[in-house]
This record gives structure tokens, sequence and C-alpha cells, in this order.
């Protein structure tokens, strides 16, 4: 943790401080000029007191397929993915869109939550304006984009109908992530798609050559308040508040792990997968004394510490028919409970933010409360350059595998795991109920991540980026890019 925060501090005074310097700075990152409008850009960034000016990587490495076409292409195929279902075409002419000068383009916008692009590795064909996954589920036009070589490519897809005996993605209980996943390499391990509902769904993709491919850009959940997914939404004016009327004191907070959620996007196609995800037993490991350097290993029942330590339920599925044994048999396998309004995470010390049918809508409100987040994704967004995770959240990896032992590392042993290694600290309740600096930790993340919402996650700071995006655009637009770099 204290690694996490020396090396987001170093990150933020790095940033360019004058305009000539980050010009130097996109040179020496891209080896390129900065794109035309770079410098009223960056007057509007200063102007809006942002801080991250340089930290534009997953932009680029999301744009650089597009530099592999002529503008002329690109505008055609730009105009032919516009007219695919769930995706708009945003056009923009003479800069009167927007107040920011902008030069001429199309901009197809992805409608759904997931990404939808998929580029086979041979990069074999036309362009190719397929819908689906086939029988095989996204699965099968996923592992298309592995290199022919990999483990992906050469096992052969399981008979999931038949199947019940799953494997699933290797890893260390007692070792934390230092990130999310959101580089996880699933054509090196190809069993851990079993841990991913999106690779089971019936999503439509988009599979074609080079030259076209998703770009992250902030989902509008991020700037439109709402009920749903917005932190300090005023219900009874309708409107947005920096401070939630629901918000809690850390001291009267629970100290659960706490999620609600619904089962969206995952489906069963190929079907048969659910059942492999049964356990009965978890190892712990815990300090003992709390928060000193020694150490004790007890394995216990996964119902003792759920019932502890867990407060997690679905309130919603989709696809009942799709799970094996239908709408009964998964009520019997999981647990389900009624709606929530998103205020009442606020009672929780820990919230969980799990991907969803693609990014979580809701960790940007989570980000702004009061509480702790442990944030598991596979994804990378438009503000993955900007967070520290173990600064501003508790990285999970996608496995979930050491969720159980985040909770005593920061939170002190519960009382069944105490008994499960024979503990003597039994018969004393400040031992078993507290840790105190593991607690002051926790809360340091859940201040820290605050924090991060209120100066850089901000609207104007997805608007920032979204400009940057669209001079980026413009330049891939046009016939002759080199006309389009920014001149001092």
């Amino acid at each position: 943790m204290a690694e996490a925060e020396d090396k987001y501090r170093k990150l933020l005074a790095k940033q360019s401080k004058t305009l000539v310097d980050a010009v130097n700075e996109y040179r020496r990152r891209y080896g390129r000029e900065p794109p035309r409008g770079f410098g009223d850009w960056w007057k509007f960034a200063v102007e809006h007191d942002v801080k991250m000016m340089d930290e534009y990587d997953g932009m680029v490495e999301d744009l650089a397929p597009f530099w592999e076409l002529p503008g002329e292409e690109l505008r055609r195929r730009a105009v032919q993915v516009g007219n695919f279902p769930t995706v708009d075409l945003v056009r923009l002419r003479d800069g009167k869109a927007v107040l920011m000068n902008l030069p001429d383009m199309d901009f197809p916008i992805n409608a759904l939550a997931e990404g939808r692009v998929l580029v086979p590795w041979e990069h074999l064909g036309e362009f190719d304006a397929g819908w689906g996954g086939g029988n095989g589920g996204v699965w099968s036009r996923f592992r298309q984009t592995c290199h022919p070589e990999s483990p992906a490519r050469r096992t052969n897809p399981v008979n999931y109908l038949n199947s019940t005996n799953f494997a699933s993605e290797s890893g260390d209980d007692f070792h934390f992530s230092k990130t999310v996943d959101n580089k996880f390499d699933f054509c090196s391990n190809p069993a851990a798609r079993f841990n991913q509902g999106h690779f089971f769904s019936n999503w439509r993709a988009i599979q074609h050559s080079p030259g076209f491919s998703d770009i992250r850009i902030p989902s509008h959940y991020n700037y439109i308040p709402t009920a749903q997914y917005s932190y300090g939404w005023d219900h009874a004016h309708q409107v947005h508040k920096e401070l939630d009327d629901m918000e809690i004191p850390w001291q009267h907070k629970n100290n659960t792990i706490f999620w609600r959620g619904r089962s969206t996007g995952g489906g069963n196609t190929p079907g048969g997968f659910a059942p492999g995800y049964q356990h009965t037993r978890k190892a712990v490991v815990f300090s003992r004394p709390p928060n000193s350097s020694s150490y004790e290993q007890a394995n216990v029942p996964r119902s003792k510490l759920n019932d502890e330590i867990m407060d997690v339920a679905f309130v919603k599925s989709t696809n009942d028919k799709g799970y094996p044994g239908g709408y009964e048999a998964l009520r019997k396998a999981h647990r389900f409970a009624a709606q929530i309004p998103l205020y009442h995470n606020w009672k929780y010390k820990y919230l969980v933010d799990l991907d969803g049918m693609g990014y979580s809508a809701r960790f940007l409100a989570f980000l702004a409360s009061d509480s702790a987040v442990i944030k598991s994704t596979v994804y990378s967004e438009s503000f993955s350059d900007w967070i520290q995770p173990w600064l501003h959240y508790i990285p999970l990896s996608q496995g979930y595998h050491e969720l159980y032992n985040i909770y005593p590392f920061f939170s002190g042993p519960t009382e069944s795991m105490l008994h499960a290694a024979n503990s003597s600290a039994l018969s004393d309740n400040s031992i078993i109920r507290h840790a105190e600096d593991g607690d002051r930790r926790l809360r340091r993340i859940a201040q820290a991540g605050k924090e991060w919402k209120r100066t850089v996650g901000r609207t104007i700071d997805m608007e920032v980026y979204v400009y940057r995006l669209c001079l980026e655009w413009g330049r891939l637009w046009s016939e002759d890019r080199d006309s389009m770099n920014f001149t001092m």
C-alpha cells in the first residue's frame, strides 16, 4: 500500500506543466506530433484543473489498428459499422456540435456495454459484418483472435453439455493481486474462461480484418447522474449532490463484504458450465495477534465464512432457461434477495464491484462513497491509466481466490477462523473482533478512492478525455494526416 501511494504520487508529480512539456512528452511516448488542436485541448484541460495531462497510453493503444488504414477506407468502414444494430453514428461537421473547434468526422459508438469487435489473428478476408458467436458462444469467436500456436487455439473445446469437470484459473488464495486482471491472457490460459460469463453469452460480436476495433470511451453512466448509478442522488429533488444524504459514518458501517447485482449478460451457450462453481471449504490465512508478522492458516467451511463476513446475493436473473435445471435449480444453487436502492450500499465498509455485461457501471459511484471498494475486472477503461490499485481500491483477481483472505488482512480473524486454528485467542473478544490498524488502512483506501473521484474521476475529466480522443480520431479520419498535426 505504501508502494502504491508512492507510485501514484510520482505519477502526479511528473505530469507536464506547460504546453511545450506536453508536446515533448507526446513525441517521446508516441513517436509522432500531437494532433491539430492540441494547444486548445491543453488550454481547456488547464482551465479545468485536470491532473492527468499525459496519461493517454490506453487511448493510443486503442487507436493503433486504425493507423493501418488510409483515411478513405476508415471513413467507409465507419459508415458501414454505423449501420449495424445497436451502433450509433455521431456525425460532426464544421465543429458545430460542441463548443470545441473540432474537425469533421463520423464516430461510430457502440450502444451496448460489452465490447463488440474480435479481430482474427490471421487477419484474413474482407470486412465481415457477421454477428454472434454461433453454437459455441462468444468463446468460439474470441479464440480466433489468439495466436495459432496458443493453448486456446490448440485445445479443442470440451463437450460442455455433458461435462461438469471444469478447470479453473490457477490461483493462490494467499497472494493478493497487484492490480486487476484487465491484461489477463485468456489465449494462454483458456480454462480461465469458465470464470467469465461473457464467454458463454449470445452477445453479438463483430468479426473482421484489421483496421477497426473497440475504443475505450467514458460511459454515460459516469457523467449523467441517475438514481441507479450515481452517488449523491437526491431522490426528492431529482438532482445530484456531492454528499449522499444516506451516507453513514465509517464507525457505524457494517464490517461486511457486500454485493448485490443481477446475472446480467451471463448466458449458457454452450450450456452446462454453471455447476462447476461448487466449492465447500476455503483455506484462510490471518495474522495472530492482528497486524503482526506471525500468520496462521486454517481450513474453514465456506458456509461459515459466508455467514460471518459476506452479504452477497443476486437480485434478478436473466436467461433462467439456459441454466441447467432451469429456474428452480438456479435459485437453489445461488442466493437471491430483494432489490435495493444504490444508497443501501453505503451501510457497508467493503463494497465488491464486478463486471456486468462489460465494465461495471457502479464503480465510480462506489469510489465516491465513504466505503472501500474491492474491484475485479478483465476490462480496461478510459481512466485505467489514471487510477492506482491498493491506493484507491483493492484489486481482486478474476477468480476471486483471495477474497476470503482480504477480510482478515484488514479486519482480523473471525471466530470460525480462530476456532479452526485452535487458537487460544478465542476467549479474547478484543482480538477476535478488532484489528484497529487494519481498519485504519481500509478506511484510508476508502478516503483515497473518494478523493480520486473528486479530483480525477470527475465529469469534466471524462470530457477532456473525449475532447482529446476526437482530435486523434479527426486526424485518422483525414486523407492527409500530416496536415492534421499540431504545430507550435
